[in-house]
């Protein structure tokens, strides 16, 4: 009869341990719990773990139930530093892990699911949206990790690296465009984080993803963060989904595009911390008075093919900008920006 030792509260505990400790223990392919009917059963528990032949994909099957995916990234790392105390390992494997849909979409429900794990879950709320799975050094009562932890701190500047070969295998995946945005949802926020330990997997983000076409455009095409441009959505529409040519943007060789403006607030944020430089006013005027004297294959369509409706928005983005700043005035009226008749 005792609430906390009892058949039932022992089967009820079993079915709350994590999934993801399939992955974490090695050993374990299958967890199998039974409450037989004498103790209040029958009831099963079954988690079975299933691999491919990518090994970064694995999934995990409840029994009588859908399978949860998940794709991960595996490190032998080697401490390079100072000699470690005494019994103290200098080895160790890091694993990096989402979980995803069955065509590599990355996914996070929002709950409260560990994501550190030094094979057995820690019980910190991090602000993850991943999983970080290593040997760290955690207090007898597994609360968190070490944060002071020079050799934990080591092992978690690895997780940006991983991070990054993640995108790659979600980009891998049958639709690009959609796995980007997912990926992007799982990427972390600084501010969303609760320790320095943590927001420093934050702030390295940007050198790892740099040369990858991670950020979805209104060209409908994926592009790196350095040419990937943020601007609100009327300033989007002056250019109707067209890239920019590079030599509108500083003599830049490569091409623009504007971030997707129907991306949620977060993802715009994430894209912000990738390296997305802002787009305005400002920069418009100074876009147009390069434009106007590109030629017709650099200049943009509302120059090359101009027409009220497309006048009209740029009119309006314009005259937003002039509110803020009057003195754009005496720079716009030599541009032949106004469509004849």
């Amino acid at each position: 009869d005792d609430p906390v030792r009892s058949p039932v509260a022992m089967f009820k505990k079993a079915q709350a341990i994590d999934p993801y400790v399939l992955m974490t223990l090695k050993s374990m392919d299958e967890l199998d719990f039974t409450l037989t009917k004498a103790a209040g059963g029958p009831e099963e528990h079954v988690l079975t773990e299933r691999h491919f032949e990518d090994r970064r994909q694995r999934a995990i099957e409840k029994k009588g139930d859908t399978k949860q995916h998940y794709l991960l990234e595996h490190d032998k790392l080697n401490w390079d530093g100072p000699p470690r105390p005494a019994g103290r390992t200098e080895k160790t494997e890091l694993m990096v892990g989402l979980t995803t849909d069955e065509n590599r979409q990355p996914e996070w429900a929002g709950n409260a699911t560990s994501t550190v794990f030094s094979h057995l879950p820690t019980a910190e709320a991090t602000g993850l949206r991943f999983f970080i799975q290593a040997h760290f050094e955690v207090p007898v009562d597994r609360e968190r990790v070490n944060h002071d932890s020079d050799w934990n701190n080591w092992i978690m500047d690895h997780v940006p690296e991983q991070l990054a070969r993640l995108a790659d295998a979600v980009l891998e995946g049958p639709d690009p465009m959609t796995g980007a945005r997912s990926f992007l949802k799982v990427l972390p926020l600084a501010g969303e984080l609760v320790a320095p330990i943590y927001t420093r997997i934050a702030d390295s983000l940007g050198k790892v993803m740099r040369n990858r076409d991670l950020i979805p455009c209104t060209d409908g095409k994926l592009h790196k963060p350095a040419t990937a441009l943020i601007a609100d959505e009327k300033l989007c529409a002056v250019f109707e989904g067209t890239s920019i040519d590079g030599s509108l943007m500083d003599g830049i060789s490569q091409t623009f595009a504007f971030v997707d403006p129907s991306l949620d607030e977060r993802c715009m944020d994430v894209c912000r911390s990738l390296g997305c430089k802002p787009f305005g006013g400002i920069d418009l005027v100074k876009l147009l008075e390069r434009a106007v004297k590109a030629t017709p294959d650099k200049a943009p369509l509302f120059l090359t093919e101009p027409n009220a409706a497309r006048f009209d928005r740029l009119a309006h983005c314009l005259l937003e900008t002039l509110k803020k700043n009057d003195k754009v005035l005496k720079r716009l009226r030599p541009l032949a920006i106004v469509p004849d008749g």
